[in-house]
């Protein structure tokens, strides 16, 4: 029932909004995560010549700090304009100006505030991962 009216006051459009901004998201944070990985894997196995299993779990350590690292302003705009959602009526129409305004006002690192509990999180499931 919700499914057809939604459909029927606002048309398809309606099942794929909202779907970019995600999908950018993680197609950045993995495709960081595998390119670190395997240039992580090549670099200590070739290079400096570690035993294959332990390049392994140092390049899905590496791999995990490097996708957190680069996707963290993403989750933590993301964060920030749910909660203001909330606060706010009316949908976020330009997101990029949003995060103009986030850096101008907190600065830059406050997109890496919370880091911590994401590296404590997802570096040592990547090393295990991998």
């Amino acid at each position: 029932q919700v499914f057809r009216t939604n459909i029927a006051t606002e048309g398809w459009r309606v099942l794929s909004r909202g779907i970019f901004p995600p999908l950018v998201s993680i197609a950045f944070y993995q495709s960081t995560l595998f390119a670190s990985y395997e240039w992580s894997l090549g670099f200590m196995t070739s290079t400096l010549g570690m035993p294959r299993a332990a390049s392994e779990t140092t390049a899905g350590l590496i791999a995990g700090a490097c996708a957190v690292t680069a996707a963290m302003p993403f989750d933590s705009l993301k964060v920030q304009l749910q909660l203001e959602r909330g606060v706010m009526a009316g949908p976020v129409r330009d997101a990029a100006r949003r995060a103009r305004e986030v850096v101008q006002k907190r600065g830059v690192f406050s997109l890496y505030r919370g880091i911590s509990a994401y590296l404590a999180r997802d570096v040592p499931t990547n090393a295990v991962y991998f």
